[in-house]
């Protein structure tokens, strides 16, 4: 009931909600380089400096709170603990509690990581051949909706706390594939000096990221103001300046 009221008051009142949205609190996955990442429990990254620029576009105030795990993040929003979220995959679950502006922020494909060398891995490039293997993931992350579904009905997944844990699992052999975003695997090889013993070995889709507000927050009805300053941050390729590293 709560959220119709509010999506109520967006659609015609929408000065009723601005009025009491004097701060935007914004978090993201703490562990997703390039895009977005702590250093030191501070958030950093592309993601963030677009954060602060809509801000300052928007006239209001952009608290960056402290990293916090991304499942706890997630957590926030529906809780309305926290209003923005930057640089997240538009699913159907997460659009339960979240009003996602309709203009990605930047392309996220998703891939798949093997061990070089591994007879096993050596002839894969589809979806159907990664059944027959063990598989390793970040806790709470999303791939797509299409990839999620077959993932969940066919694959044999382990869990690791975050995408850089999960390489880590692969390169100790406890998985044969990990499924990373492209930019974010091929990151954390070169940062980690993990590129001679692993690699990315196909994409499974075209993915995009994107901004949302929780809908439960006092800030809620701004998404559309957001989705209007993405659309001409985009037409002016502020975004892709913003978002300008090699993958």
């Amino acid at each position: 009931m709560l959220n119709r009221i509010i999506l109520f008051l967006c659609l015609f009142f929408p000065s009723v909600i601005y009025a009491d949205c004097r701060e935007i609190k914004v978090l993201t996955h703490p562990s997703y380089p390039p895009f977005h990442y702590s250093k030191k429990g501070q958030l950093v990254g592309p993601s963030i400096i677009l954060a602060k620029k809509i801000g300052k576009k928007l006239g209001k105030q952009v608290k960056i709170l402290p990293a916090k795990p991304w499942l706890r993040v997630k957590k926030m929003l529906r809780n309305a603990q926290v209003d923005m979220v930057v640089g997240l995959k538009r699913t159907s679950d997460r659009e339960r509690y979240i009003y996602f502006a309709n203009t990605p922020v930047a392309p996220n494909p998703m891939s798949i990581f093997v061990r070089k060398g591994e007879k096993k891995t050596k002839d894969i490039a589809g979806w159907m051949d990664l059944m027959s293997l063990t598989g390793v993931m970040s806790l709470g992350d999303n791939y797509g909706a299409e990839f999620d579904i077959f993932l969940n009905k066919n694959l044999d997944m382990i869990q690791a706390k975050d995408p850089k844990s999960a390489l880590r699992l692969l390169k100790e052999s406890r998985g044969e594939f990990a499924i990373l975003g492209a930019a974010t695997g091929n990151y954390f090889l070169q940062q980690e000096g993990w590129a001679t013993e692993m690699h990315e070995k196909f994409q499974i889709n075209n993915g995009l990221i994107y901004l949302g507000v929780a809908k439960k927050s006092k800030c809620a009805a701004i998404v559309k103001d957001i989705d209007l300053i993405l659309k001409s941050m985009n037409q002016t390729k502020e975004l892709q300046k913003i978002y300008q590293f090699k993958n």
